[in-house]
């Protein structure tokens, strides 16, 4: 990433959105100037591509260059890194974030933003690098945050409860179907969830106990826990998550792990439904 940040030349203001993604890499690769640099940016995830591979690649691209924009150091560097966050989550320079196009990518774009937005430490509460909680009770809103927040919770919820819908996209070159790779890697990130719910905190992984809707077969809408999501490989993550507070899931409850609390009253909730089909 250093050779990115290199000094040089004066340069004009570069429109680049009907360029293609690779030629806006050369463009960068040879731009030594902040002014070059962050008028790239700002046209840059509007470039056209022209696979998925492309997509992915121009995705991470803007999320390596974002990593850190929150306590990064130095006039050149700080411009970078906030000017590739403020673009690739901007609904107005890109579609949206979290959008289901993310299905249609190789698992390395999922994988970029997963690393993006992991937590920052083992603690519960500790938070989520890259981000910050805005203050609801704030006089002066962050937008920008705001929205960041909201899309990243959206999408960890969507994943935990299955409702994370796939479309197809459209390159230049035709139709894009969904990677069944990516599709795979989805559907197997409710452990992840866990972990990084756990670190952001505010009550967000003890809403996973709260009812949310579901359709019956007979097509009526109910409302119940979704016990049946917390499969085997969740109850380990809990179980882990918990015993960062205690010796023991008891003893971590008594030190108020909200980890420990979703534990025992899914295991409790799945013995009993599991004695009541005997």
């Amino acid at each position: 990433m250093t050779a990115f940040l290199k000094d040089v030349r004066k340069s004009e203001n570069l429109r680049t959105n009907w360029i293609r993604w690779p030629e806006w890499q050369m463009r960068w690769n040879d731009a030594n100037d902040l002014a070059t640099c962050v008028s790239l940016l700002h046209y840059g995830m509007q470039t056209e591509i022209a696979s998925p591979q492309e997509d992915a690649e121009r995705l991470r691209c803007y999320l390596l260059l974002a990593e850190g924009h929150l306590n990064s150091k130095g006039r050149v560097h700080g411009a970078i890194t906030r000017k590739a966050f403020k673009t690739v989550v901007d609904r107005s320079y890109y579609r949206p974030l979290f959008g289901s196009y993310l299905v249609t990518l190789p698992p390395s774009g999922v994988a970029a933003l997963l690393r993006f937005f992991r937590p920052k430490g083992t603690d519960e509460g500790s938070g989520i690098e890259n981000i910050w909680v805005p203050d609801a009770e704030a006089k002066t809103k962050n937008h920008m945050m705001t929205q960041v927040n909201e899309e990243l919770l959206n999408w960890l919820f969507a994943i935990w409860y299955g409702d994370f819908t796939y479309e197809s996209e459209f390159g230049s070159r035709g139709l894009w179907p969904r990677n069944e790779k990516t599709v795979k890697l989805v559907n197997g990130l409710r452990p992840r969830v866990l972990e990084i719910l756990h670190a952001y905190g505010h009550g967000k992984l003890e809403s996973l106990l709260d009812k949310s809707g579901v359709v019956t077969e007979s097509k009526n809408l109910v409302y119940q826990v979704r016990w049946e999501l917390f499969t085997p490989d969740c109850l380990t993550m809990l179980e882990n998550l918990a015993l960062r507070r205690g010796k023991t899931v008891r003893e971590a409850l008594v030190n108020s792990s909200t980890a420990a609390k979703v534990l025992l009253n899914v295991t409790a909730a799945q013995q009993l439904l599991s004695e009541k089909q005997k």
